[in-house]
């Protein structure tokens, strides 16, 4: 997801000055909604949401037997309740499409049997694209506005593309190789990612996208891991520790 933006879903508390006298609108409440499953439903599993404005993406199991197991790509509408079927819109392909995110109404996905490709789906036009074409996996993509990056099992770095750019016309994320599993994300134009330079050193880099210049070095985790990399605006969030059970 992560394209910042200046109106978000949510309510706000806020404090008018009017004279001399301050107005205080109401506390605000929060509820719980189920977007996937809940009780008395069957065991399918729904797993890995990410959210973009009044969109929810998320992956979907069925899991009921004699059902195939394999993940399929779902979207749930926060504005009118109803839920759209991104991937096996009309019988199961028995293909597993997982790791979903979303940016404004554009899903990016990998899907694969063998080997796994990047796709995108564009919920307003009920349009898909389908990004890589490779014989290696590519995998775990994150998106933001035109802009999408993911992982390269060739290189072990990152690859990224822009909507604007015609179909399978990649490129490398300069210096990402070598980088760590589950560490990269974009927000905008910008990439963050991290790589391990020394035993129990992970040194955290930026590169923009269409840039010609490497990635650049931006801080440093002393830790014995790091995953689950996040970035919005300047700044990002992670998690390390020898477990990952702790959140910088």
């Amino acid at each position: 997801m992560n394209v910042s933006r200046i109106a978000r879903i949510g309510l706000v508390a806020a404090i008018v000055l009017v004279g001399s006298a301050a107005v205080a609108f109401p506390v605000p409440t929060f509820t719980e909604t189920v977007v996937a499953g809940g009780p008395g439903m069957p065991p399918p599993a729904q797993t890995d949401p990410e959210m973009d404005g009044r969109y929810v993406a998320y992956e979907y199991i069925p899991g009921l037997d004699g059902a195939p197991l394999d993940g399929d790509i779902k979207v749930y509408d926060v504005g009118t309740g109803l839920t759209t079927a991104v991937t096996d819109q009309g019988a199961d392909d028995n293909i597993d499409q997982t790791a979903p995110d979303i940016s404004i109404d554009t899903v990016v996905y990998q899907s694969g049997s063998a080997v796994s490709n990047i796709f995108a789906y564009n919920i307003s036009w009920s349009n898909t694209m389908q990004v890589t074409n490779s014989v290696i996996d590519q995998t775990a993509p994150r998106i933001s506005g035109l802009h999408i990056i993911w992982h390269d099992a060739d290189s072990n770095g990152l690859m990224w593309h822009s909507f604007d750019m015609p179909q399978y016309a990649n490129g490398p994320v300069p210096g990402s190789a070598g980088v760590e599993p589950g560490t990269w994300d974009i927000d905008g134009d910008t990439v963050v990612f991290a790589k391990e330079t020394a035993p129990g050193t992970f040194d955290f880099y930026k590169w923009t996208i269409d840039s010609s210049a490497m990635a650049q070095k931006f801080g440093t985790s002393l830790t014995p891991a790091v995953g689950d990399v996040r970035l919005h605006n300047t700044r990002i969030v992670y998690t390390f520790g020898a477990a990952q059970d702790e959140v910088g």
